[in-house]
């Protein structure tokens, strides 16, 4: 465990690295009005608009204090604080401060681990690394968070699929044993994300192949396909696109 305390402050980078928080304490300063403490999950300063991992309700001239379970509050990329006058997105502050002390965790992770992705930029498609990376490098798909609530209809079953080609199109074929189902408005993320085991995934077609189509639905017979691509599909055996989209956050690293 690892305090980090600062005294009157407005804004402040935790970390630059992955980690995980414990416990969040201090003291507001403010005297006219509430405010919010938000948790970022940034290598850089939070910009006006952002949403946070986390928020916190600040009053005037009062103490404040959070723990969390481990894995319950994660930074991937790393870890900003910041007060807000705002709530649900960042907006800076007119001078206001806090004394605050954030007790992170740092996890034992191998040197090669990588993210890609977010849980607040909504999309379709995350390339996890391209074909020509995969044939440089093989890489293993680790863990996958999943925030599914902008998916339509909502409680609906939908398929997370795993391409090994960089270009997916509606009717191709995802690698097979590389299918998992996602309900609509579902969040797997923190100690509930996907995790693929110690040796994770690492997604393998050739162009052609029955049930194995690569780019194009198999335009070039035989080229063997190293990258990783994730799709949300609304059948599940071929990719159909979906009505909505997800927030997706994938861990990875070189092959073991």
């Amino acid at each position: 465990m690892i305090p980090n305390f600062h005294a009157n402050t407005t804004t402040l980078q935790i970390t630059a690295h992955t980690s995980v928080v414990l416990k969040i304490e201090g003291y507001f300063r403010g005297t006219t009005s509430a405010a919010w403490l938000m948790v970022f999950d940034t290598n850089i300063a939070p910009a006006n608009g952002t949403p946070p991992l986390k928020q916190i309700p600040l009053y005037p001239t009062t103490q404040f204090y959070e723990e969390f379970k481990h894995g319950d509050l994660v930074c991937y990329l790393g870890c900003w604080v910041a007060i807000s006058t705002t709530e649900g997105t960042y907006t800076s502050g007119t001078g206001d401060t806090m004394d605050v002390d954030v007790e992170i965790s740092s996890p034992d992770l191998p040197a090669s681990v990588s993210y890609v992705g977010d849980l607040f930029s909504p999309l379709t498609t995350l390339q996890v690394w391209s074909e020509s990376s995969g044939l440089a490098n093989r890489q293993s798909l680790t863990a996958l968070e999943v925030d599914a609530t902008l998916l339509s209809p909502p409680g609906g079953m939908q398929w997370i699929m795993v391409f090994a080609t960089d270009t997916v199109n509606t009717g191709d074929f995802p690698v097979p044993n590389m299918i998992y189902p996602i309900v609509g408005t579902q969040v797997r993320t923190g100690h509930n994300k996907l995790t693929f085991g110690e040796l994770g995934l690492q997604p393998f077609s050739i162009d052609g192949a029955p049930n194995n189509q690569g780019s194009g639905g198999g335009a070039s017979p035989g080229t063997k396909r190293l990258g990783c691509t994730i799709k949300i599909s609304s059948t599940p055996t071929k990719y159909t696109p979906v009505n909505g989209s997800v927030c997706l956050r994938a861990e990875y690293r070189i092959a073991p």
